[in-house]
Parts: C-alpha cells; structure tokens; sequence
C-alpha cells in the first residue's frame, strides 16, 4: 500500500513526541525559575529543545522522502527531493534563527547556526553536482543574501542582542 506522506501513524507520532518535549522543556523552564539553587532544571530544559528540534527535522525529512517516492520515474526524482530536504531545512533554520533573536536564545540561534551550516555544505558539496549553471548561479546568490542579512544583523546589532555595557562616567561624559 502506497503511504500518505504526513498523514500517517509514524507522523503523528513523531508530534506526540515534539509536543511531549515542549512541555517538559516548558515545565523545566518554570522550575527552574522556582528553585534557583539547581542548575539541573536548564540542562533538562536544553535537552528537551535539542530533542525537539531533532525529532521534528527527522519527522519531516522523513515524510518528504515519502512524497517525493512517488515520482521515482521522473529523472531528475532524487535531485528535486535533495533539493526540497535542503530548502526544508533552510526554513527550518530560518524560522528557529527568528525564533532564537525573538526571545534573545543565543542557545536557540546557535543551534539555527549549526542547522544552516549543515544544510549549506549538504547543498554544495551534494545537491550541487547536478544542477545546471542557471540554478547554480541563482543557488548561490541566494545563499549569499541570506549570509549578508544574518552577518548585517549581527554586525549592526539590529536586534538590540548585545547587553547595554553603560558605564555612569560615560554617561555624565555623553550629557555635557
């Protein structure tokens, strides 16, 4: 029997899971704030998100190569499910990058980092050796755009991410 992809058992499965990690990632996040004194509560809470993050990108990939089996006759079939792996991950990246600079989690951001940078060399060292040189060139102005925005946002600090350092002398300086 030919299976649906995201509208099967093993997918629902796969968001019981990443809802079981959100709440104790959650739980652990309001415990932590309860009782100071242990700092085991943000290693649960930081194993629970890296768990979540996996199971999710594991369950989608996943469920993209169950689409995209279905095209097996077409010739250029593996080439267009490495591409959408890699353009699914690159959102993904994306969304947990925004994610990371919305609630300021340098922990978040930096696994959005590692997510993107394994995507890229997935993509280039890959997928690449089969595209032409039109979707070449367009692959990497893309991946160019995206590098600038993230490096601008950082350099520039757009987010407000780096802690004001003022100090009261500066201050009194700065007023005159």
């Amino acid at each position: 029997p030919v299976e649906t992809a995201f509208l099967n058992a093993r997918f629902a499965t796969a968001v019981f899971g990443i809802v079981v990690f959100a709440g104790v990632a959650w739980l652990s996040l309001h415990a932590r704030h309860t009782d100071e004194g242990e700092p085991t509560w943000r290693h649960i809470a930081g194993a629970s998100v890296i768990a979540l993050n996996l199971v999710a990108i594991i369950a989608c990939v996943r469920e993209l190569k169950t689409f995209w089996s279905g095209t097996l006759n077409h010739p250029e079939a593996e080439l267009r499910k490495a591409l959408a792996i890699s353009a699914f991950l690159m959102i993904y990246g994306a969304l947990l990058l925004a994610v990371g600079f919305w609630k300021r989690s340098a922990f978040i951001r930096w696994q959005a980092l590692l997510l993107l940078f394994y995507t890229i060399a997935k993509t280039f060292l890959y997928d690449m050796r089969n595209l032409s040189q039109g979707y070449r060139v367009v692959s990497f102005l893309g991946l160019g755009a995206l590098l600038m925005a993230v490096s601008f946002a950082y350099q520039k600090d757009w987010l407000a991410l780096r802690e004001s350092e003022s100090h009261p002398a500066a201050d009194e300086g700065a007023e005159r």
